[in-house]
């Protein structure tokens, strides 16, 4: 642990089309391994870290890590914000913007070995990047907090969150904005664009797994060996990122040496945690992020 240096961040702006993207960056040791951590959707790279200097990000940056968090386009600081004019999808994420982000790690670290994290759909997006582009990136081993890719768990919460808010209110905004507004709706902190909303739609909903340009991951799936991962799940988390959910992504992913874990009081933790608060609790730094380092090390 690095406390008595001085914790330093910094951001780039980087073009994409019409797009800026905003790659924030936190580290102590300007040597050290890179850690790349991934956002999910209706919400910005700011799950990771808080103006005051908490989080994920800065708690792995005094461990000695190189931490980069990208905003997706029309999310945090890229700009321009979600719109109606808005036409990305999971594609252009996947193939242009990631590609962009990586490539500006690349610049500082070069073909170091990588440690990937993703909160919700960012892990999602991370593996369908690495099932197009398998030899792009070396990646040592993944992180995910409440990642899933079909959701499958029959709960009040996921009638309500998704069957309701999501798949309907969702549907019926979109049509009349354009877009998703999700800020509007209040079931989130950021929107999405409206080819975003429909793509996620089919991949939660579908058995196979194919991009709107014709991609099939489930087929790549079987040519691919991915990094070990540890799937970490709140155990008030019944919609969003379920055990049961990710248990059914790991096993789709056919992932090796690989674990999942559930966050409660009843198993040791400090709290019952959910699908956020996993990462932004108050316990989170002494009860959760302590468990990314260790997998890392393992």
């Amino acid at each position: 642990m690095l406390k008595s240096s001085p914790l330093k961040e910094q951001s780039y702006f980087l073009e994409v089309g019409k797009e800026t993207l905003h790659l924030k960056r936190f580290h102590i040791n300007p040597d050290g391994e890179p850690v790349f951590l991934l956002h999910g959707s209706v919400e910005d790279g700011r799950i990771y870290y808080s103006k005051s200097g908490k989080g994920l990000a800065p708690f792995l940056a005094r461990q000695g890590y190189d931490v980069f968090i990208p905003d997706i386009s029309g999310k945090g600081k890229s700009t321009p914000k979600i719109s109606k004019k808005s036409t990305q999808g999971l594609t252009e994420i996947i193939t242009e913007e990631l590609p962009t982000f990586l490539n500006k790690i690349k610049e500082f670290k070069g073909e170091m070995p990588q440690y990937w994290i993703g909160h919700s759909w960012g892990g999602t997006l991370q593996y369908a990047y690495l099932l197009r582009f398998p030899n792009k990136v070396k990646v040592k081993s993944m992180v995910h907090f409440g990642v899933k890719r079909r959701i499958t768990a029959f709960t009040w919460n996921k009638l309500y969150m998704i069957n309701f808010g999501w798949y309907l209110l969702g549907g019926i905004m979109t049509k009349i904005y354009g877009y998703t507004p999700i800020t509007k709706l209040g079931f989130g902190s950021e929107d999405e664009a409206r080819n975003y909303f429909y793509q996620t739609n089919q991949w939660f909903r579908k058995k196979r797994w194919v991009d709107a340009d014709g991609f099939d991951y489930s087929a790549q799936i079987e040519n691919t060996n991915l990094p070990p991962s540890l799937f970490l799940n709140g155990i008030k988390d019944d919609a969003l990122g379920s055990k049961k959910d990710s248990l059914l992504f790991m096993k789709e992913l056919r992932l090796k040496n690989s674990e999942q874990k559930d966050l409660s009081i009843k198993l040791g933790n400090l709290q019952d945690y959910d699908h956020n608060n996993i990462l932004v609790s108050k316990n989170s730094e002494k009860d959760v992020f302590p468990l990314v380092v260790k997998w890392f090390r393992k």
